[in-house]
């Protein structure tokens, strides 16, 4: 056997010391390495798969974190918008009723203008458009000039 190793090392066909006693006995040293070196690889494969599903879920849980984040925002963003919207209108819709309290006549008018003058458009939606024409865009500038002085 030691004539086998000398031969095969001096045609270079060797695969080493290391490797030769491998191939005696089934429960040598060399058989077994190969087994723990499989299940350190396979310790190694969960410990690494183990990391990244870590990795993922804290990057998930940032990413579900700062959404919430700008979505509260937002929400607060429109909710504070529709409330100065809110407050803006109630303040306009009373300023109308004091001015048409002090104003009855003007506001009589005003109204009665305005309701002449969406008649007018929405008979121009079904009727021939000719005749409309001519009349509904005079009507409704005389209409808006008409509007304009009275809120001056």
């Amino acid at each position: 056997m030691e004539s086998d190793r000398e031969t095969s090392q001096e045609h270079g066909t060797g695969t080493g010391t290391s490797q030769g006693s491998s191939h005696g006995s089934s429960q040598s040293p060399g058989t077994v390495q190969p087994n723990s070196s499989v299940a350190s690889a396979v310790q190694r494969a969960r410990q690494e798969v183990s990391n990244v599903t870590a990795n993922v879920a804290q990057t998930a849980s940032e990413a579900y974190d700062q959404t919430r984040q700008v979505v509260g925002s937002a929400y607060e963003a429109v909710g504070n918008a529709y409330g100065k919207t809110t407050d803006v209108v109630n303040e306009k819709y009373e300023q109308a009723k004091v001015y048409g309290r002090e104003n009855p006549g003007k506001t009589s008018l005003i109204v009665f203008a305005v309701g002449i003058g969406v008649g007018i458009l929405l008979s121009s939606l079904g009727g021939s458009r000719r005749k409309t024409s001519r009349i509904v865009e005079p009507v409704v500038n005389a209409l808006s000039e008409i509007a304009l002085e009275v809120f001056r």
